[in-house]
């Protein structure tokens, strides 16, 4: 009988953890036996970040505990299938807006739900820092972040090759929730290093603030400065290993529309966008240090003068494993955001320093 015993990944850490979680077997004639499993993560410490109650920074106690349920099966020809999602997100999961449902065999893994797409599946992120990811100013856009998806991926070997669509009927709201996105991607491990490609096809918006109480507002259609549409993107990704130093890189192009005015006047200018963002890791026993930095401009020309928003993001921080599923992590990020052509620059810095705790 298993021990109970399943491998999930962490909000907080991202990177996968052996845990021994509550399981429950059901052995039924004709069904293969089932498994349901619960995790749990959770985090505790001080932030220091922009408020827009008092317009300035402000120090703050932080903390957050989730549960998560998974489930798996496998059919008597051999097929697995899951279904994972959060307790906080019961609600949704039960309506197909949160978790996920799977099914995989020699023909790869198809999954529905709650899912990240094949460009951000595949690329993935530079390595951030913080135990509250400090903003998550290491990230770089994707088009397709749609909650109801269906997403393939099939791995043989060192090639890994991944398809996801949105919701066939949904549409694109104003905030950018490309609904219908659609991308293919493809990464190939070669020793230490791993190379990584993504095309991608729908909307999203991006905002340039006049200050930063417009982009940290609760609804930002009310406040932006102006919008860029980014309609299709070709994302690159190359890590690297050396010992106990991990290197990442990624390069996205993409192009679009840009809107001044009300989202229904549109003004017809070709929107460009790059994106480039780079981390270094380095780790040594207990501790980890990371460091990146990015930067992203999404303009349009307006009869010879750049319009739209340029940023420029980087951060430190560090890592400890304490052992037993408890890390302690520390994360300082710096963003100055530029309005172009504007007068809308700020920037800000954020700081946060805890504990974090997989179970």
């Amino acid at each position: 009988m298993p021990d109970g015993r399943t491998t999930v990944a962490t909000p907080e850490t991202g990177q996968n953890k052996s845990l021994l979680a509550t399981t429950v077997l059901v052995g039924t004639a004709g069904f293969a036996a089932a498994e349901v499993t619960i995790s749990g993560s959770a985090r505790m410490g001080i932030t220091n970040a922009y408020d827009t109650t008092n317009d300035a920074n402000k120090t703050q106690f932080s903390s957050r505990a989730r549960v998560n349920f998974a489930a798996s099966g496998e059919t008597d020809g051999g097929l697995s299938f899951g279904a994972s999602f959060r307790a906080d997100n019961a609600g949704d999961a039960n309506s197909g807006t949160a978790g996920t449902v799977s099914l995989s065999g020699a023909f790869g893994s198809i999954s529905m739900g709650d899912n990240d797409s094949a460009a951000l599946t595949t690329v993935g992120q530079v390595d951030g820092v913080g135990f509250t990811g400090n903003g998550d100013l290491n990230e770089i856009i994707f088009l397709g972040e749609a909650d109801t998806s269906a997403l393939y991926t099939y791995t043989m070997g060192d090639l890994t090759i991944a398809a996801s669509m949105g919701q066939i009927d949904g549409d694109t709201n104003y905030t950018g929730n490309a609904k219908q996105a659609a991308s293919v991607a493809a990464s190939y491990k070669m020793g230490n290093y791993r190379f990584s490609a993504a095309i991608e096809r729908g909307d999203k918006a991006v905002y340039s603030f006049s200050d930063r109480a417009d982009a940290y507002a609760t609804d930002p259609e009310d406040t932006y400065a102006e919008r860029n549409d980014l309609t299709s993107q070709v994302t690159l990704g190359a890590d690297a290993t050396f010992g106990a130093l991990v290197l990442k890189g990624r390069v996205a192009m993409g192009s679009g529309e840009a809107y001044n005015g009300l989202p229904d006047e549109p003004n017809g200018y070709k929107t460009t966008g790059t994106q480039v963002a780079v981390s270094a890791t380095y780790t040594m026993d207990a501790l980890s240090v990371t460091a990146f930095g990015a930067h992203a401009k999404v303009a349009y020309d307006y009869y010879g003068t750049d319009w739209g928003m340029e940023s420029t993001r980087y951060g430190v921080g560090a890592s400890y494993d304490l052992g037993g599923g408890a890390k302690a992590q520390a994360g300082l990020s710096r963003l100055s955001h530029d309005a172009l052509n504007d007068d809308g620059d700020w920037s800000d810095t954020k700081m946060d320093a805890g504990l974090t705790f997989a179970f």
